[in-house]
């Protein structure tokens, strides 16, 4: 990992991906090494040096990961959303709670769409709540600047396709 960081001192769009598998494989040897609080440092680092949003939000993936796995969340603050309102955490307390993170545009999300239905269908009735919080990103398809409007549109398409077996999907708008 070290070896690619070092060979792309600043990541060009086309080295971007593999410079952030570099980041990400370091960051968690980091993690192991020195500890939690070396590895969310290390992140929040990496994550400066692009101004890449999706970039950005990989390395924060693993800021959260290792910071809020296993401890209570925090409020989400949620100004906008789509599909169904969204509970605040606070009212949720005491209830099991999935938090999904997730992007209309990601493959691997939408492949765990199927999962997401048998875990509402089994759970819910138990008092599972799934609040699936996406980000806006921007850019939309090929590069070419998305709206917030376009982006809560194909989120909104997302959810009544790719997740309509997730009765009741709350999906809080985020930017960051």
């Amino acid at each position: 990992a070290r070896e690619v960081r070092e060979a792309i001192p600043r990541p060009a769009p086309e080295t971007l991906t593999a410079f952030g598998a570099a980041l990400e494989v370091e960051g968690r040897v980091t993690a192991e090494r020195e500890g939690t609080a070396a590895g969310a440092r290390y992140f929040r680092d990496a994550a400066a040096l692009s101004p890449d949003v999706a970039f950005r939000s990989r390395m924060w993936k693993n800021v959260n990961r290792l910071e809020l796995v296993g401890r209570p969340a925090p409020e989400l603050a949620v100004s906008e959303f789509a599909g169904a309102a969204p509970a605040t955490l606070a009212a949720l307390r005491g209830r099991p709670v999935l938090l999904y993170f997730w992007s209309a545009a990601c493959g691997d999300c939408r492949a765990s769409a199927p999962t997401l239905a048998r875990l509402s269908e089994t759970f819910a009735p138990r008092g599972l709540a799934i609040v699936a919080p996406p980000r806006l990103y921007g850019p939309g398809r090929d590069g070419a600047p998305a709206t917030p409007a376009d982006e809560k549109a194909a989120i909104a398409a997302a959810l009544a396709t790719t997740y309509r077996g997730v009765s009741g999907l709350a999906a809080p708008l985020d930017t960051e």
